[in-house]
């Protein structure tokens, strides 16, 4: 309660569904948007309901059919320019600048945070490994070829989880 929540999409339908409006949906999906995320969800489903109180703030990297998909939802909708060494690449405005913080939304939220002013963050729900083995997924590889989905074990129990590249740099 009193707390300013910020979210990524995948964690959004849950909290409007538990009465929690975030103040901030961050988004960063060069994907398009009718294809299936990371955790094996349409990506459409993510964002099929939106609140009014919600800033969907989409990265200028993200497939324009996430911003067209949420501008028809009605959602209120602010960019951000993502840092990354693709996107460096291409010139910015006078007065704007890149959010730096990782490799996915949910990290680049608390970029996005402090830039907003936000000095005091509490994160929860940073979960980096799949709910199990991928269910039948559509890309079974990465944009490099590799196996999308990795295995691992950790700790002296050997704990098994499945997780994927990009979550594995998150962590990093």
């Amino acid at each position: 309660a009193g707390g300013t929540v910020f979210c990524v999409k995948h964690s959004y339908p849950a909290l409007l569904e538990a009465g929690i409006v975030p103040w901030a949906c961050v988004i960063i999906d060069p994907r398009e948007v009718d294809g299936v995320s990371t955790h094996g969800i349409p990506r459409k489903k993510l964002l099929d309901r939106v609140h009014p109180d919600t800033l969907h703030l989409v990265a200028a990297m993200s497939n324009p059919g996430v911003t067209e998909h949420l501008l028809d939802k009605g959602a209120r909708v602010v960019g951000w320019h993502a840092d990354s060494g693709t996107a460096r690449k291409i010139p910015i405005g006078e007065g704007q600048f890149w959010i730096t913080g990782g490799t996915c939304a949910a990290f680049r939220a608390v970029g996005i945070a402090h830039v907003l002013g936000f000095r005091k963050i509490k994160m929860f729900g940073y979960d980096l490994a799949l709910d199990g083995p991928p269910k039948d997924p559509m890309e079974k590889e990465d944009r490099s070829g590799k196996p999308k989905y990795i295995f691992l074990e950790i700790g002296k129990e050997k704990i098994p989880f499945w997780t994927t590249g990009e979550l594995i740099a998150a962590a990093q």
